[in-house]
């Protein structure tokens, strides 16, 4: 019979706690047949919407800001060419659920406070505003501590991820 001693079972509990710490997932939603991405380009008027628990949540926070969010996201598309002033097709974003611990909360406890997580559809619409394509994105993420916890980590965390999963179900390279 193998025996471990106390370290050995706190290094797999940290192990075993960094391996779930975070996590997305992103899936296409129905039976849309994805467009042709590499020729459909994409209005710079992108829209987010809340359900109102999560609006709540976002707006008692700072974590998630609208604006940075946008301007953030915006810039990343057009860089990858996803966006052009003159396309007609949409992409609407619907933030359906939203957990953001405070940042003491983060620092201090970290893991064991749970994790921050976002889960948001993703609609692509065409000209005439009807759908084309959807997509589920769900991020979480619960590191802490001094390198993890401040909002500003965790903000860039959830801009970038959401951004590079929209690039991902749209068939573009991420970084």
């Amino acid at each position: 019979m193998i025996h471990f001693n106390k370290s050995t079972y706190i290094i797999l509990a940290l192990v075993t706690g960094f391996a779930v710490n975070c996590s997305t997932t992103a899936k296409r939603v129905g039976d849309f047949q994805a467009p042709n991405y590499s020729s459909v380009k994409f209005n710079d008027k992108l829209v987010v919407s809340y359900v109102p628990e999560a609006e709540a949540e976002i707006k008692s926070n700072n974590i998630f800001n609208e604006n940075n969010f946008l301007n953030y996201y915006k810039s990343v598309l057009k860089e990858k060419g996803v966006i052009s002033e003159k396309a007609k097709e949409t992409i609407e974003i619907k933030i359906n659920d939203a957990r953001f611990r405070s940042e003491g909360v983060a620092i201090w406890v970290g893991t064991m406070a749970g994790a921050d997580s976002i889960d948001l559809d993703l609609t692509i619409k065409d000209a005439k505003g009807k759908v084309i394509d959807q997509h589920k994105i769900e991020i979480s993420y619960a590191l802490g501590g001094f390198g993890g916890g401040p909002n500003s980590v965790r903000t860039d965390y959830f801009y970038k991820k959401i951004t590079n999963l929209t690039l991902q179900q749209l068939g573009y390279p991420v970084d």
